[in-house]
């Protein structure tokens, strides 16, 4: 905790802090980054590239803006939070969206001799 920064009532604030910024730089990011990468890998077209596209930006920006407002105005589970936490699911559901998308493309199959 940043003390020189944060007084005791602004303590609950940092601590909510501490926790959502790992939560987004290592979990959030990466599964953000997997997925377009899969989308991309399996070359996904049509509506379900727009589908999970869309869908995987407006989760993150609805979490951006709860987990901002639950830092910044107000650090109790309470209305930011659980705007915070929709926006995760609808990340989740373009995840979720991606693996299912993946079952009607063509893969690539390589032989062991094209390899060598």
């Amino acid at each position: 905790m940043n003390e020189s920064l944060f007084t005791t009532v602004l303590s609950a604030n940092d601590e909510i802090f501490g926790n959502i910024q790992p939560m987004y730089g290592v979990f959030v990011l990466t599964v953000i980054s997997i997925i377009l990468l899969i989308v991309d890998h399996y070359q996904i077209t049509g509506i379900w590239r727009r589908f999970i596209g869309w869908l995987m930006g407006i989760g993150l920006i609805i979490s951006f803006i709860g987990a901002s407002l639950w830092v910044f105005i107000n650090p109790v589970i309470g209305p930011y939070f659980w705007i915070y936490f929709i926006g995760l699911l609808i990340i989740d559901v373009s995840a979720v969206a991606t693996v299912y998308s993946i079952k009607g493309t063509a893969i690539i199959k390589v032989s062991r001799s094209e390899i060598e």
